[in-house]
């Protein structure tokens, strides 16, 4: 079977990652998909929700897709939440399965700043998807073997959301209904 990695902060779950997700699914590059809220991003500053209500969001999210798991696989590995340490524990579950992890072109720019990013190639092979109008140059020949999707392409943030619900903006129609209860019910991003 052909499963799909897609990792992220999810703070909050957005048009723009179901979209991503459906389109992948869509055009079968894989035949299932698990999402993975990262517990804690090296790359990145702290998030400001808890792992626990991210995870939920993520749940939430993606619930009435029958091919995709949403997957708490970080909050019980080591910290910081290197990518590497995941796959090789997903791995671990899926001996006879073939590992794609689904990555934009923007982190597929930035993949040599990932601890240990070139032993992924032996775990997994890498799907890139646009994720901004702006093209990104990427290492074509450490990507010799990734496939490129050329999916439309929405031009949407988690921190755009946050940025948004702090200024009384209201993301209706921007994130899934269920997340935007999440949202209200916890005082999140005010």
């Amino acid at each position: 079977m052909k499963i799909g990695i897609f990792g992220g902060g999810f703070d909050p779950v957005h048009i723009g990652h179901i979209f991503s997700i459906q389109y992948i699914l869509d055009k079968k590059y894989v035949d299932r998909i698990i999402v993975i809220p990262t517990y804690r991003q090296p790359l990145k500053e702290e998030y400001s929700t808890p792992f626990g209500i991210r995870l939920t969001m993520a749940t939430e999210a993606f619930k009435k897709f029958s091919d995709v798991l949403v997957s708490d696989i970080e909050g019980s590995l080591p910290l910081p939440s290197y990518t590497i340490y995941t796959i090789k524990k997903l791995k671990e579950n899926h001996r006879n399965d073939d590992l794609f992890l689904i990555i934009g072109e923007d982190e597929a720019y930035n993949i040599i700043k990932w601890h240990r990013y070139d032993e992924l190639k032996k775990y997994v092979n890498f799907i890139i998807t646009r994720r901004y109008c702006k093209k990104f140059e990427y290492d074509r020949i450490f990507f010799k073997d990734a496939i490129n999707v050329d999916n439309p392409v929405i031009e949407i943030s988690s921190s755009l959301i946050r940025g948004l619900l702090k200024e009384g903006v209201r993301v209706d129609g921007l994130v899934p209904e269920n997340v935007l209860k999440i949202i209200v019910n916890e005082r999140l991003y005010i």
